[in-house]
Protein backbone atom coordinates (compact mmCIF):
# COMPACT_ATOMS: atom_id res chain seq x y z
CA UNK A 1 0.00 0.00 0.00
CA UNK A 2 1.16 3.25 -0.51
CA UNK A 3 2.36 5.44 2.10
CA UNK A 4 -0.14 7.99 1.45
CA UNK A 5 -3.21 5.07 1.42
CA UNK A 6 -1.53 3.98 4.70
CA UNK A 7 -1.62 7.35 6.29
CA UNK A 8 -5.41 8.11 5.37
CA UNK A 9 -6.31 4.73 6.18
CA UNK A 10 -5.11 5.49 9.63
CA UNK A 11 -6.77 8.77 9.74
CA UNK A 12 -10.04 7.14 8.63
CA UNK A 13 -9.67 4.57 11.35
CA UNK A 14 -9.08 7.43 14.11
CA UNK A 15 -12.59 9.12 12.78
CA UNK A 16 -15.62 8.19 14.47
CA UNK A 17 -18.22 6.40 12.96
CA UNK A 18 -20.44 8.91 12.39
CA UNK A 19 -17.73 11.45 10.79
CA UNK A 20 -16.37 8.23 8.78
CA UNK A 21 -19.77 8.15 7.22
CA UNK A 22 -19.70 11.96 6.42
CA UNK A 23 -16.06 11.42 4.53
CA UNK A 24 -17.33 8.58 3.24
CA UNK A 25 -19.96 9.83 1.30
CA UNK A 26 -18.08 12.92 0.84
CA UNK A 27 -15.13 10.88 -1.26
CA UNK A 28 -17.86 9.33 -3.32
CA UNK A 29 -19.07 12.44 -4.32
CA UNK A 30 -15.57 13.04 -5.48
CA UNK A 31 -15.27 9.83 -7.78
CA UNK A 32 -16.47 9.64 -11.63
CA UNK A 33 -19.89 8.09 -11.95
CA UNK A 34 -19.12 7.15 -15.46
CA UNK A 35 -17.02 4.14 -14.56
CA UNK A 36 -17.19 1.68 -17.48
CA UNK A 37 -19.43 -1.54 -16.59
CA UNK A 38 -18.24 -4.87 -17.40
CA UNK A 39 -20.52 -5.11 -19.83
CA UNK A 40 -19.63 -1.57 -21.53
CA UNK A 41 -15.90 -3.29 -21.70
CA UNK A 42 -17.43 -5.90 -23.87
CA UNK A 43 -19.09 -3.74 -26.28
CA UNK A 44 -16.08 -1.41 -26.40
CA UNK A 45 -14.13 -4.85 -26.93
CA UNK A 46 -16.61 -5.48 -29.71
CA UNK A 47 -16.23 -2.24 -31.63
CA UNK A 48 -12.90 -2.55 -31.56
CA UNK A 49 -12.58 -5.79 -33.34
CA UNK A 50 -15.10 -4.66 -35.59
CA UNK A 51 -12.84 -1.45 -36.62
CA UNK A 52 -9.51 -3.84 -37.23
CA UNK A 53 -11.52 -6.05 -39.45
CA UNK A 54 -13.19 -3.40 -41.48
CA UNK A 55 -16.88 -4.09 -40.39
CA UNK A 56 -17.46 -0.35 -39.39
CA UNK A 57 -18.95 2.54 -41.33
CA UNK A 58 -17.97 5.89 -41.48
CA UNK A 59 -20.23 8.58 -39.86
CA UNK A 60 -21.43 9.40 -43.27
CA UNK A 61 -22.27 6.00 -44.33
CA UNK A 62 -24.28 5.76 -40.47
CA UNK A 63 -25.81 8.85 -40.99
CA UNK A 64 -27.74 7.45 -44.47
CA UNK A 65 -28.06 4.43 -43.06
CA UNK A 66 -30.29 5.73 -40.11
CA UNK A 67 -31.89 8.36 -42.94
CA UNK A 68 -30.39 11.37 -41.15
CA UNK A 69 -28.06 12.63 -44.10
Amino acid sequence: MAPRTQMLNEYFDLLPVGQQELVLALVENLLPDDVASPEDDRAHEQAMEDYRNGECLSFDEAMKELGLA
